[in-house]
């Protein structure tokens, strides 16, 4: 074959066949299906049912009712925070009052948000010293991992140096928590003495 380098050929049959077969076989949730997250359709608008899993109970179910903010979803790099206005599910209706969803990528060696929260309450000073503070803070209603096929929903991640040599690799888990409260950003205020 006159002009063509055939082990280049080689190089990229063999890729490209090796992609083929890895996409035929994989699982939905390897190519990034997420199925704790399901869309539906609810009077004429597009709404997600997400599923909480918290450490140590049944897991929840929750619709979004709106998007709060999703500006940390796009980054190439980064959490892929999204949060939303929501409302919990029980047998297939909205029960209680609206609250606050947010779902991310933690690194995965973190403590996570919710259990900070938790021993920063139930620390002496709060408990004992100035119980008063605690009605400061936005409550809790539930939180944990992301769980697939029975474990944590985790990627490996990997960044390069400065030098492009040295490589360092990390995991994030995939992180939902649920605030009771819905309150609204400081940067949606206009009145300095509101801020204040």
């Amino acid at each position: 074959m006159r002009g063509i380098d055939t082990d280049i050929c080689t190089q990229n049959y063999r890729a490209f066949l090796s992609f083929v077969l890895r996409v035929s076989f994989a699982e939905t949730h390897q190519l990034g299906w997420d199925p704790t997250i399901l869309r539906v359709v609810s009077d004429g608008q597009v709404q997600y049912d997400i599923t909480v899993h918290p450490c140590c109970s049944d897991p929840l179910t929750y619709r979004t009712l709106a998007l709060i903010t999703d500006s940390g979803a796009f980054d190439l790099l980064g959490r892929g925070t999204r949060v939303w206005k929501a409302v919990r599910i029980v047998n297939g209706e909205e029960t209680g009052a609206p609250v606050v969803l947010k779902d991310a990528w933690v690194d995965s060696d973190r403590e996570r948000e919710g259990d900070i929260h938790w021993r920063l309450l139930h620390s002496d000073y709060f408990e004992r010293e100035h119980p008063e503070l605690k009605e400061h803070f936005i409550a809790v209603e539930v939180h944990g991992d992301a769980m697939l096929m029975g474990s944590a929903d985790c990627t490996p991640c990997s960044f390069r140096g400065p030098s492009n040599a040295h490589v360092r690799s990390k995991s994030q888990t995939h992180y939902r928590i649920v605030y009771s409260e819905i309150g609204e950003s400081l940067r949606n205020i206009t009145s300095l003495r509101t801020i204040f």
